[in-house]
């Protein structure tokens, strides 16, 4: 008895110290590294994160030590002690290797609100990763929470402004610190997936290395959503173009590795638009269902935006980026169709990166078809005529040339495109939705070129003659405000007006009248050019009297000052309110000698 009583004092002698060196070890462990921390002790703390035993021990501490480490982790640290970021880093990979997976998940995860600083994101990469590959059973929803909240990051990185570059100004593009923070950070982003396409992709299907094919689609979609929305925010906003003059930029560099994954995920691209609309129906769905209102919470959003699916378009067809991906078995135009309202998305943003790929993605589908191949019944359709709209709208307010010039290019070309049926709807749509002056003449322009082929090739082309004609003309030959219209804000409108009058009253002889012109001529000089010779004589008489009013204030205010600069004489600068007055004179008589020989033409 004596000796079992011994036997068992000292086990539990032995249990007490064991404890307390556990407390000890606890104690010095997790509050001795925080410790060394904050007190900038980086050659203990490195020790401690190097040394296996504690390495084993912070794993199973993992969501105490965790918080220790990323408080030490900013910017200004970052640039002081990179030996010790560096050591954080790798023990962050150790600890992920050693510790249970789904706690280190969470703890990892915890730390996102750090992301303001980048260097957090850049040292929870790889430990993500390598937990994330410990869970391969049961990675659905954290792989979704993973590259919700990475991506999240991403999302609410700084945009560059916009410069208003042109050719190769745009290289220039690559020198402004939000685009190089944000290739920074892409570029330590997509090597985090690649483990994970690698072990669901088509070449590890087709090898049979794929165990549950549902999951292994799952997760397919899953990557692809992910990848797809990169090239929303904050690719979409930076230079893709590439041209065999000029080397890749990294943002192009970027979005390739994008595409490339995602070809290896999804055999075909057009599958890609299907799946990821239908993500954004089922979306749309639920937010009706107000019973799912608590579920969706906890969800992840599982959709992306048109933008992305545009610049995802523009990467494909724009840049002809694996292009293999794409069946030859679709049309042109079934490939315009899919394309039609992602184009219109992008034509319709704010940012020139963005409206400039809407532009490249219509020019290159629009290629494609064959003159008049696009039926009249496609602008029953919004899109079709939204897009016109929306080339218009870059044409008038764009602030870069180039992009202007190039909308026109394509407006014009998609007008080729359509029927001469087509061609008339749209031109006869847009001269009567836009009221700038400027917009209006350049689209009577166009009509008249169309009315010219018309005449030209009798029998071809009748919906620009007859009642149509009419039609139009009633719309295009009315003064706003009567005899009280400003021409001049109206000038191009009705110079354009009186020279496709012109035009038709001297290739359509009055006893032929094939276009029918004739017949709407006493209508025409009752309602339109009487009141405008009118309103030319109102107008000009008003803007010579202020003329005449800014003279009498010049003489009465000049003085005889001469500036010199290096020796040089400085011209007087002329008045801006004189030089538009006089502008104006000049286009009254450009209206005014059209007018006259219309009259003449007419007999009038």
């Amino acid at each position: 008895m004596v000796l079992l009583d011994c036997v068992e004092n000292y086990r539990f002698i032995q249990l007490i110290k064991q404890d307390r060196r556990m407390a000890e070890n606890s104690i010095a462990s997790v509050e001795h590294l925080e410790q060394c921390i904050k007190q900038n002790d980086l050659f203990q703390a490195v020790k401690f994160l190097s040394d296996d035993k504690h390495l084993n021990y912070y794993a199973e501490k993992c969501l105490e030590v965790i918080p220790v480490i990323f408080s030490y982790l900013d910017k200004e640290n970052d640039k002081l002690s990179l030996s010790f970021i560096n050591t954080c880093e790798n023990a962050m990979v150790e600890i992920a290797k050693r510790g249970n997976a789904k706690e280190l998940l969470i703890g990892f995860l915890e730390q996102a609100d750090r992301f303001k600083e980048d260097v957090c994101f850049r040292a929870l990469i790889k430990p993500l990763q390598t937990v994330l590959q410990q869970l391969p059973g049961k990675r659905g929803k954290s792989l979704e929470w993973t590259l919700n909240i990475l991506g999240a990051h991403l999302e609410s990185l700084p945009l560059p402004k916009d410069y208003n570059l042109e050719g190769d100004e745009k290289k220039l593009l690559d020198l402004d610190p939000c685009v190089q923070r944000i290739i920074t950070q892409i570029s330590l982003y997509l090597p985090f997936f690649k483990p994970f396409v690698e072990e669901v992709s088509l070449a590890a299907e087709k090898l049979q290395c794929i165990s549950y094919l549902d999951r292994a689609i799952h997760q397919r979609h899953t990557i692809t959503l992910f990848l797809v929305k990169l090239l929303h925010h904050p690719l979409g906003y930076l230079d893709l173009s590439h041209t065999q003059q000029k080397a890749k930029s990294s943002s192009r560099v970027c979005a390739e590795e994008i595409i490339s994954y995602i070809s290896r995920l999804q055999g075909n691209f057009l599958n890609v638009y299907h799946f990821l609309r239908e993500q954004q129906k089922s979306k749309l769905l639920d937010s009706h269902d107000e019973q799912n209102s608590s579920v969706r919470e906890t969800e992840v959003e599982l959709t992306v935006s048109e933008i992305a699916l545009g610049v995802f378009g523009y990467m494909i067809f724009g840049e002809k980026v694996n292009t293999k991906n794409i069946p030859s078995v679709y049309t042109h135009l079934y490939l315009l169709e899919e394309n039609v309202n992602i184009i219109c998305v992008l034509l319709e943003n704010p940012k020139e990166m963005i409206y400039y790929k809407g532009l490249i993605l219509a020019q290159v589908l629009l290629d494609k078809l064959k003159v008049a191949e696009l039926s009249s019944k496609v602008l029953d359709l919004n899109d079709y005529f939204r897009m016109s709209k929306a080339l218009i709208k870059v044409m008038i307010y764009c602030c870069v040339e180039e992009y202007r010039q190039l909308a026109r290019v394509v407006f014009e070309n998609y007008l080729k495109k359509l029927d001469f049926e087509g061609n008339y709807k749209m031109l006869f749509s847009l001269v009567n939705s836009e009221k700038h002056a400027g917009v209006q003449g350049y689209l009577i322009g166009l009509f008249k070129v169309r009315v010219l082929l018309s005449l030209e090739e009798r029998g071809r082309g009748s919906y620009f003659l007859g009642v149509r004609l009419k039609k139009f003309l009633k719309v295009i030959t009315v003064l706003p405000e009567k005899v009280e219209t400003d021409l001049l804000d109206h000038s191009d409108c009705i110079i354009a007006s009186l020279n496709l009058l012109r035009l038709l009253f001297l290739r359509d002889k009055k006893n032929d009248n094939f276009t029918g012109v004739w017949d709407y001529l006493n209508e025409l000089q009752t309602e339109f050019l009487q009141p405008l010779r009118t309103a030319l004589q109102l107008s000009r008489a008003h803007y010579k009297l202020q003329l005449e009013q800014i003279g009498g204030k010049q003489k009465k205010m000049s003085l005889s000052k001469t500036v010199y600069v290096e020796g040089q004489t400085l011209p007087n600068l002329p008045a801006n309110d004189e030089d538009i007055l006089k502008s104006a004179l000049l286009q009254f008589d450009v209206i005014e000698s059209l007018l006259v020989r219309l009259e003449e033409i007419c007999d009038l």
